[in-house]
């Protein structure tokens, strides 16, 4: 009944929606008169199916038909019209555009575009490159091409294999309309149930939820002081919450500013908020005899662990990388760098996820960056910083996390392994006062001793 009440509101609710609904019913009663009842049957059972499908199902119905009806009219409108002048006058049209042009003449001459599919902010559609035109060829075009367009920005990923005649060169184009990251970003809500593969913990610049999979990842995140670094580390035990309060996620924490991760003491099992370097290395040699007994466990019977209740993900966070790293006295950052390095190459398959923000992305601060399988830049300082921290080639292939604004903390781009082109996202600023209540209402819980599985409990 709920579900018929929200069909019925969201019709009613916005006239022309309503208006789309009664005005094709009356021309089809009109124009056919009494035998219009069929047409009229057909109509709505087609736009009641549309209304459910649009209330039960709302991203299915937004990827699949919303994204694809704003798509064809933007492709119409926008696009058919200046497309071909806008490739003309930068000069990546081809030598026989000029003058009159049959059609066939103009899908030689010009690149061919797809069909566009659009969301609030961005247009996405294909381009089937010239031959002879190379990807930097296009991105050197990018600035003019924005202003034909009438766009903001343009990104562009090279797809590997084509289908189209003659197999050339394709590209992804995705324009930025509108810079859905320039407001203030709302922290998504953490999922009932936690997909830790999927971890909603970002803004896209589509406007959707930006997901993080960290089960088997490693994460690094670095950026200026004011970046926006404590929001990454927050979004992440925001959106793990509801795992952690059932048990199947462990955090461990190490804060050597004792600033951070305080906040949120009643969420942490286990959390050095102090700046004691060997309590530090203490915490990390007793992880990675978690993750020894657990490897002695799965050998020959898996190779990877799917966290449990009794065996959960562990989750280690480090607010200042560099403070253990660099500037921890030698003996006990040789214990550190030791335990880390073993965490870092060997955690993910026993779900162990090391999650470390830094300030300073040089190698002498943090040798072992080279170890974590994802990363984030959010604003650095210098343009030199930017492949130091997301690898080589990370800022000309669009990360430019040194021309981030001062006015956007949380603004972030994200490089995976594997991935050809990193993504911009931005993550929400969670107060104090939500950290507070967010320990209150998922505080760990710690079991009994006769709970504690062995391979936690001892290290413990």
């Amino acid at each position: 009944m709920y579900m018929y009440v929200r069909a019925l509101w969201w019709l009613v609710s916005r006239p022309w929606r309503l208006a789309g609904v009664v005005a094709p019913a009356g021309v089809a009663w009109m124009v056919h008169g009494g035998r219009g009842w069929l047409l009229l049957l057909v109509a709505a059972l087609v736009i009641g199916v549309l209304i459910a499908w649009r209330v039960r199902w709302p991203g299915s119905f937004d990827r699949w038909v919303t994204q694809r009806v704003r798509g064809a009219w933007r492709g119409f409108w926008v696009y058919k019209r200046r497309w071909y002048a806008a490739t003309g006058s930068v000069g990546l049209d081809g030598p026989s555009s000029s003058g009159s042009l049959s059609r066939e003449d103009i899908a030689r001459a010009f690149p061919a575009r797809s069909a566009v599919v659009s969301t609030k902010g961005t247009d996405r559609f294909r381009v089937r490159m010239l031959p002879g035109q190379t990807l930097d060829r296009w991105t050197a075009e990018i600035p003019a091409l924005c202003q034909a367009l009438g766009v903001e920005d343009l990104r562009l990923r090279p797809v590997e294999r084509s289908r189209w005649r003659r197999s050339r060169l394709m590209l992804d184009v995705t324009a930025i309309r509108t810079d859905a990251l320039a407001g203030t970003a709302q922290v998504p809500a953490p999922d009932p149930v936690v997909d830790l593969a999927a971890l909603p913990v970002a803004v896209a610049e589509g406007g959707q939820a930006w997901r993080l999979p960290l089960l088997g990842q490693h994460v690094l995140v670095g950026g200026a002081t004011g970046a926006g670094k404590a929001s990454v580390l927050w979004s992440i035990i925001h959106a793990l919450t509801p795992a952690v309060r059932t048990g199947r996620v462990q955090l461990w924490g190490l804060d050597p500013k004792a600033l951070e991760l305080s906040y949120g003491g009643g969420l942490f099992y286990r959390v050095v908020d102090k700046a004691d370097p060997d309590a530090a290395a203490d915490l990390i040699e007793d992880l990675v005899r978690v993750m020894d007994r657990r490897k002695d466990s799965m050998r020959g019977v898996s190779r990877r662990h799917t966290p449990t209740e009794n065996e959960p993900l562990i989750v280690l966070l480090i607010d200042e990388l560099a403070a253990l790293t660099a500037w921890a006295p030698a003996p006990a950052r040789r214990r550190i760098d030791t335990a880390l390095a073993l965490l870092l190459s060997q955690g993910r398959a026993m779900a162990i996820s090391v999650v470390g923000a830094v300030q300073d992305p040089r190698k002498e601060v943090l040798g072992l960056r080279g170890l974590f399988t994802i990363r984030i830049g959010m604003r650095l300082n210098e343009a030199g910083e930017v492949d130091l921290l997301l690898g080589s080639g990370a800022r000309a292939r669009g990360a430019v996390c040194d021309q981030i604004s001062h006015s956007t903390p949380g603004v972030a781009w994200v490089l995976g392994d594997g991935d050809a082109l990193p993504v911009r996202v931005r993550f929400g600023w969670i107060e104090d006062t939500d950290i507070r209540s967010m320990a209150s209402d998922y505080a760990y819980v710690p079991p009994t001793p006769d709970d504690i599985p062995s391979s936690v409990g001892e290290a413990a």
